[in-house]
């Protein structure tokens, strides 16, 4: 059983994980590219991975106010990463979509990434790499946001938390 922190009904994995994941994002915001936004590089992987998109679902999707996606997109075409095209399901909407230096620009920036965190692994046991590589199908599904009937099921649950198994305990 995990334990629990009895302040927040939260178990002590899950205040570590929080606390890693964050010192995981800072460590790759720091090791991003110079002059490029993090907010840039979200924008331009999720074009690359949902294709064109309106401002409106840019700006949803990313948190940020739909002028402040404006200017972003403004910056992305100056660059000539991004470009604005009408919406052929409706002429009065706009939608974003990357060009051929966009995709070489996230494709090099992806590259960089996965190369920094290999040499990071490589100084890893080979136990502490496959755990890695085991979390990760985990870790894609936490990234996913709750469905509203999961909702629904944890407030009629009185929101306790799920409990967490320790690994390697």
């Amino acid at each position: 059983m995990a334990d629990r922190m009895p302040s927040s009904g939260l178990t002590a994995e899950q205040h570590a994980l929080g606390d890693v994941l964050e010192q995981v994002a800072v460590w790759l915001k720091q090791s991003r590219s110079a002059g490029v936004s993090a907010t840039s590089l979200s924008v331009l992987n999720r074009l690359t991975d949902a294709g064109p998109l309106r401002i409106t679902e840019l700006a949803s999707r990313e948190g940020v106010t739909q002028p402040a996606m404006t200017t972003l997109v403004d910056r992305l075409q100056e660059r000539e990463w991004a470009t604005r095209t009408v919406d052929a399901a409706d002429r009065r909407a706009t939608l974003v979509a990357m060009t051929p230096a966009g995709r070489d620009y996230i494709t090099a920036h992806r590259r960089a990434r996965a190369q920094i965190i290999g040499d990071r692994m490589a100084a890893l046991s080979l136990t502490d790499q496959r755990a890695l590589g085991a979390a990760l199908p985990a870790l894609r599904r936490l990234m996913v946001p709750p469905s509203p009937a999961h909702d629904d099921r944890a407030a009629s649950a009185g929101s306790r938390p799920q409990e967490v198994t320790r690994v390697g305990a």
